[in-house]
This record gives structure tokens, sequence and C-alpha cells, in this order.
């Protein structure tokens, strides 16, 4: 018979019985405030056991086996029985925010880790381990009254080797059960590493399109790459492909003049690290056409140059390569190099020395280098006149007319040819001179009628005042001007119009017109909106055209290549851009039209499957100010007419009756004319123009 006791219980907890029975069939008992039915005692065993399930702990403590024997004295052993309480599974929690979603946001690279790893419960207390991969970091813990363990970790600097590592805290209080264990794979937010562009190695040329491609490695997530040009950042111009470790930017760049000399920079960063950039620059070396500027001397007064002074033309030239030539023009005609004739070039500047009135004019300056050539600005060189008088009589250039009346008895033709004079002034020394070298005109009139005088003078700067005087039988008089005479001045001309620009907009006025006022019914129906369509596009799309049809109009008419090659390169521009637009408009309009195909089925995706999507009707009237434009493009402004600039005058004289001897002087020198009548008298008048 085999009894068990617990301590120091009276009682047995279980007992086996053989007595009177056969070996193979005990009777067994199990009390049912200690194991119950747990306990199950198996003599077959050697040594015989008693097996108890699912222990507790309560069931630690001493037990004693008693065994009595039928002829031999009673034996006792005693057991000491402890029971192991595992403890619970660990936590990790952030030390800062005592949070466990913090753990599933990554690190940054040169972060400090600080985490807590705790545990509850475990008899006796458990250990707490930290570990990296298989490695210790980490062994000290700390109880806590409320019976919990506790290991605060911190781990500085973490780095790229520590990318997808195993950080695992483990909690441990015995080695008969496999220690229970949490698990941190750590993803941590890199640095890009370098940064390089790939192709810069080379010259360019000004108004031409490159790609430069620059590559950079090391980021996670992948890097941000930008292009600046000098301070200012470059948008829109760049494609960017990402692979397992790099990332790679395409850059469409059109450089011009203003680049060279300048910095283009790639710049790498990974927008969740502080201070995660890196950058690769490249100094530009843009060849590009001549840009010339031609001014007059420094120390020239231009609004006064007389003839006989000297002159000069300064021509800054800015160029990459060098220009090898520089050539000089005045208006069309090349101006070359005479010193005998006071006609100096001297590296970028042009002397003129003792100019005269035919100095007068627009002179230019032309540059060539490898990349073509350009003309500079016009500079106008005007020269004032002098002369010393010789004749009666000196004016001005240009044209001013003025009438002058005079009663009948004012002017009596007689015995003799009446003589006009005329003084000229413009308050200069600078004198002016009659254009005709011919001193006399013969003016042939009739009674009653006006005839007009004209004095035409070359004068720089212009006449203020000309006055005319009567010569009649050697009696001199001055004919006063009218009161109200007509004088014409110079006008600036009209501003310059962009001839293709107004005829574009005529022609966008005037298909609106038509659109809105008769629209089309019958016919070959128009192109419906495209779903992706934006404003932006339709932008690009109307530079494309322009571009398109200018770099078209280029080649029929045989520009230069330099032209040519320059609108060729602002078309593809133009294209690409247009190309790029409609691309992230589909991309978008795909993801929108995805994002409400739950929401609302038979919606829009529905309608452009079914191909439902109509456009607007047109308008039934027209809106006032697009009748206003169109009105204004049809109908413009008439702008006043404006002649070049003259000076002149002219007298008319109203001949109201003759004299027999003015009659016999027209009949002398007209022989061949038939008499006149008594009404009607042909007069011939000797008018001297002269300057006193």
């Amino acid at each position: 018979m085999v009894l068990w006791f617990k301590e120091a219980d009276g009682e047995p907890l279980y007992s086996y019985d053989v007595r009177g029975r056969l070996a193979t069939q005990p009777k067994l008992w199990s009390s049912p405030t200690g194991f119950g039915s747990r306990a199950y005692f198996r003599s077959a065993a050697t040594p015989a056991v008693l097996l108890v399930d699912s222990v507790q702990s309560s069931d630690a403590g001493i037990y004693r086996c008693r065994v009595d024997f039928k002829n031999s004295p009673t034996r006792n052993m005693k057991l000491n029985f402890t029971v192991i309480t595992p403890p619970d599974r660990p936590t990790i929690l952030d030390a800062k925010t005592h949070d466990q979603t913090r753990l599933l946001e990554p690190y940054n690279e040169g972060d400090t880790i600080e985490l807590i790893c705790e545990t509850h419960g475990g008899d006796p207390p458990p250990r707490l381990t930290w570990f990296l991969e298989n490695t210790v970091i980490d062994d000290s813990f700390e109880q806590t009254p409320d019976g919990s363990t506790v290991n605060m970790l911190t781990f500085p600097n973490i780095g790229r080797q520590h990318l997808n590592s195993r950080l695992v805290c483990q909690a441990s209080n015995t080695n008969l059960a496999p220690p229970l264990t949490k698990l941190l794979i750590l993803d941590i937010n890199l640095r890009p590493l370098t940064v390089q562009i790939l192709n810069k190695n080379r010259q360019l040329s000004a108004d031409r399109t490159y790609e430069v491609e620059c590559q950079t490695t090391g980021s996670r997530p992948e890097a941000l790459v930008t292009w600046w040009k000098g301070s200012r950042q470059i948008k829109r111009s760049s494609k960017v492909y990402s692979q397992t470790n790099s990332t790679t930017s395409v850059l469409t760049f059109v450089p011009v003049a203003e680049d060279h000399d300048v910095y283009l920079t790639c710049r790498a960063e990974n927008p969740r690290v502080p201070l995660a950039v890196v950058e690769d620059r490249w100094l530009l070396n843009v060849h590009y056409l001549p840009i010339v500027t031609l001014k007059l001397g420094t120390t020239l007064n231009p609004g006064y140059i007389k003839e006989g002074d000297d002159v000069y033309f300064e021509c800054n030239v800015r160029a990459n390569p060098k220009i090898h030539r520089l050539t000089w023009y005045k208006g069309s005609q090349e101006i070359h190099h005479n010193a005998s004739a006071g006609i100096i070039l001297s590296d970028q500047s042009l002397v003129i020395q003792g100019v005269t009135r035919t100095s007068a004019g627009d002179y230019s300056c032309h540059a060539y280098n490898n990349e073509g050539s350009a003309p500079s600005n016009s500079v106008s060189l005007q020269i004032r006149f002098k002369h010393a008088p010789t004749t009666p009589g000196i004016p001005i250039s240009g044209l001013m007319d003025a009438n002058f009346h005079h009663a009948q008895d004012a002017i009596h033709v007689e015995t003799e040819v009446t003589k006009f004079s005329i003084l000229l002034s413009n308050n200069r020394t600078d004198l002016p001179i009659c254009n005709s070298m011919d001193d006399t005109e013969i003016y042939g009139a009739q009674k009653e009628e006006t005839v007009s005088l004209t004095c035409s003078v070359d004068s720089s700067p212009p006449p203020t005042s000309f006055t005319w005087t009567f010569n009649r039988s050697g009696e001199q008089s001055e004919l006063k001007p009218d009161p109200s005479p007509r004088r014409e001045t110079h006008r600036p001309p009209p501003a310059t119009v962009d001839v293709e620009q107004r005829a574009v907009k005529f022609r966008e006025d005037l298909t609106a017109v038509c659109e809105r006022a008769m629209p089309r019914v019958r016919g070959t129906p128009g192109k419906k909106s495209v779903y992706w369509w934006t404003a932006e596009i339709g932008d690009l799309r109307t530079a494309s055209t322009t571009t398109r049809r200018a770099y078209g109009r280029c080649r029929r008419r045989r520009h230069t290549q330099s032209e040519e090659r320059r609108l060729h390169s602002a078309l593809q521009g133009a294209r690409q851009a247009l190309k790029v637009a409609i691309g992230r408009a589909k991309d978008s309009a795909k993801e929108e039209f995805l994002a409400t195909l739950d929401a609302d089925p038979w919606g829009r995706p529905y309608k452009v499957v079914r191909n439902k999507l109509h456009g607007a009707s047109p308008m039934e009237s027209l809106e006032l100010d697009l009748l206003n434009r169109v009105v204004e493009g049809l109908f413009p402004e008439p702008q006043p007419f404006t002649p070049p600039a003259t000076s002149a005058q002219s007298i008319s004289l109203v001949n109201r009756g003759v004299t027999a001897r003015s009659a016999d002087i027209a009949a002398a020198r007209a022989p061949s004319a038939p008499p006149p009548r008594p009404e009607v008298v042909t007069t011939a008048h000797k008018v001297r123009e002269s300057c006193i």
C-alpha cells in the first residue's frame, strides 16, 4: 500500500492499495481537495511514479511517500516539489512615448534608440536580456514593486549596418522551458551616399536641347532629386527612374547665353532625415552667338555734332567663344578701314574724322564667332550743317507750308518782274541751305488764281521761322502769313504691331462669333473633349502649335541655320512639355476614376466606358464683351496719318488785276500761246527765291 501526504497533513492526498487484490487490480484514490483527477500512480514503472497533470502553483510543497509492506516495516520518503511559473510574454515600448505604435515607424540614420522591454509575473522572477541578432547588448534588468520586470535599452547612433537587423528581448526564469521573446526588426531611413552628374564633361551651345543625367545611391526611401541653376530651382523639366539602390534623374535642359559660367547643380536629399543632402555641381561652358551693343562715344553729345567734328563709336561684344571678326555698316553698306579718308577701325571702335553731312545715317556693327554672327543695335548719327552764306538765304531740311493772302491793292504786277525773297532763321549758328541751286523759277497764273510758292531747305536743326518779302519795281515789302498758317510737325511713328498676333486674334474672335451665332448642327462632328484635358494642356498645345508654324515658316523662307536650330530646339522642348503634361493628366484622371468607382459605380467612370460623356451645348446668344472685342477687331479705330517731318513754306498770291506791260511780257515769253481773253490774262512771274 502506497500513501502520499503533503507536508504535515494527517490525511493522505493519494492512495494505492493492493491488499487482498491482484497487483494488476489496485484500488486507487485521490483526494478531491488535493490532486483530484489530475493524479495517477504508475506502479509498473521503475521506479514507481505519481503522475500529476496540469501542475498548479498551489501544488508546490514538501510531499511524503509512505509504503506499507505485508511482511516488512513501513518506509517513508520526503520530496520537495517546486513549481516554476513562467512570466508573461515580454512587450517592447518606446521609452519616450510608452507606446507600441511608434515602433511601426522607421528610425532615422544616426538616431539613438531608447526602448523598454517589460514582462509581468513569473516565479521565480525572470531575467530580461536584449540581443542584437545573436549578440547580447544589454542584460541589466530590475524588479518593480508591482511584480514587473523591466529592462531599458539605450542604443546610440544606429547606422546603415543595422538596417533590417533583429532586435530581440528575451524573458527566462528556468532552463526547463524555452525562453519567451519579443522581436523588433529595425527599419531605418538612410541618407543618400553619392550623387553624380554623369555627362558633364563637354561644352554646350545656347538654345539647343540637352539631356543631362544625374544618379544618386544609398538613400532609403528613394532620394528626392532636384536641379538648380545658380540659386534658382529648375522645375517640370526632369524625369526620375528608380532602381533597387539608385535613383536617376534626366533633365531636359535648354541653355541660354546667361547660363555661361553658372553652376548647374544636381541635389539629392532624403526629406525624412535632417541635413541629408548631397549635391554635385557642373560649371557650364555655354557657347552662344555674340551679344553686341553699339553706342556713341561717351564724350560726345549726340544732339550737337557739327560738320568737321571727330566722331567715334564703341562696339561692346560679349561672346563665347571669342569673336574672330568684327564688321561695321552704315545702313546696309559695309565700312572699310581708310585712314586717308578719315575712317579708322581699331579693335572694337570706329573713328570718323571730320564728319560731313553725308556722314549722317544709321550705324551698326556685326560680330562673328564659331556659333555664328549677330548684329548690334542701330545708332543714328545726326550732323549739324555749317555754311558761310554767299547767296542771300539758307534754310533747313524738312518742309513747312504756310499760305499768305493779300488784298487786291497789295500786289500790282507792272513793268518788271515781281520778286520775292525769304529770310530763314533757326536760332543757331548752323545756317540753313537751299535745296535747289537754281535761284529762278517761272510761275504762270490766271486772274483771281491762287499761286502756291514753296521754299524747300536743308538744315539741321530745323528752321524756327520763315520770312517772305515782295519785290515790285525795286520796292520791297514783307508779306505777313495767314492768322492760322498750316504747319506740319514731326510725330513719332505709330507703335509696332505684331501682324501675326493680330491675325490669330482676329481669327479666334471670328471663329467664336460663328460658333456662337451659328452652331454646327450637321456635318462632321468635332473631336469630343477628353476626360483628362486641362487648361494647362491647352496652353502647352497652343504654344507647341505656334512654335511649329514658326519653324515651318523659317524653313520655307531659308533663314540662317542658327535661327532654324533655335526654333527646332524650341519646338522639341514645347512638344516634350506637352507630352509630359498629358501623361501626368492621364495618370491623375485614372487615379481619380478608380477612387470614385466604388463610391458611384454608375457615375463618370461608367459614362466614359459607355461613351456617354457629351460636351456642353453652344449658347444661344453672344456675350457683350465678346461682341465688343469682335467689333473692335473688325473695325479698329483709324489712326491719324502722320507724314514725314518736313520744313518748307509756301505763299499763295491772289492775282486780281494786271497791267498791259505784264500782258506784253507774258506774250513775249509764250509766243505760241493763243491771245488772252480780256477777262483772263496769263501773267508770267519771274520769282527769285533768295535768302537774305
